[in-house]
């Protein structure tokens, strides 16, 4: 099928909510990471500490493939998840006049993802030198019953203590009151983003925890589990 083909597929499926153009995907087909891969990292204590390990082992330190705890962290210390990357860009909308406010449209998405995700993804979002919140309640409740594992946000999120109370795994540099409502741009979804100083592409395994995140490309992901394996990890 050729990339309309799939994007009519999706829709009929309800796999897109639509508040964003089809020209904002950069991909919609996104190969997931085997669930018994999956599970069997989950089982695994210190989790990105043993995958970073396997890196070292491998020989694959030329990239950088963690982010040290505290420079993005989880709303609730005990967080801990690990699945298939998809990814979000986002960015601080244009100065605009000509429009009044109360007529403008918000062209920040909080579900486009979340419909587009499969059970166990994880919502990785770009959102550097966004000064207003990317995510809330809300959204927290949208991904939840769309069964993503988590979101972890490489920028600022509100309403932190309903999001506790609601049990949706959150990560994020900070919290703030102001709402990225007509303030923030979604600008795509799935392609390539950075999360802090670290490359993440849609189908990237991703694992958090109390010590950081560790990012494994998806090619590569099949040759750390076997490594895990092999040492009696998992």
């Amino acid at each position: 099928m050729n990339t309309k083909e799939i994007y009519e597929t999706l829709v009929s499926e309800g796999k897109i909510y639509g508040a964003l153009g089809r020209e904002r995907f950069v991909k919609l087909e996104v190969a997931r990471i085997p669930k018994e891969i999956v599970e069997s990292f989950k089982k695994v204590p210190d989790i990105t500490c043993e995958l970073s390990d396997s890196m070292d082992r491998l020989g694959y330190s030329i990239g950088k493939c963690t982010i040290e705890a505290g420079v993005i962290s989880p709303l609730k210390a005990e967080y801990r998840t690990v699945g298939t990357a998809i990814t979000q860009r986002s960015c601080p909308e244009k100065i605009r006049r000509d429009i009044p406010v109360e007529q403008k449209k918000s062209l920040m998405s909080t579900r486009d993802a979340a419909y587009f995700a499969q059970e166990g993804d994880i919502l990785i979002v770009d959102a550097k030198g966004c000064a207003s919140s990317n995510f809330g309640e809300i959204a927290a409740k949208i991904m939840q019953e769309h069964k993503l594992s988590a979101t972890i946000v490489d920028g600022l999120v509100r309403d932190g203590e309903s999001i506790k109370k609601i049990g949706y795994p959150f990560w994020c540099k900070g919290q703030t009151p102001y709402s990225g409502m007509r303030r923030i741009e979604t600008v795509e979804i799935n392609g390539t983003i950075t999360l802090h100083d670290v490359q993440v592409n849609p189908g990237d395994l991703v694992a958090a925890d109390a010590n950081g995140i560790c990012v494994i490309p998806w090619d590569i992901v099949e040759d750390v589990y076997n490594d895990l394996r092999a040492n009696g990890i998992c």
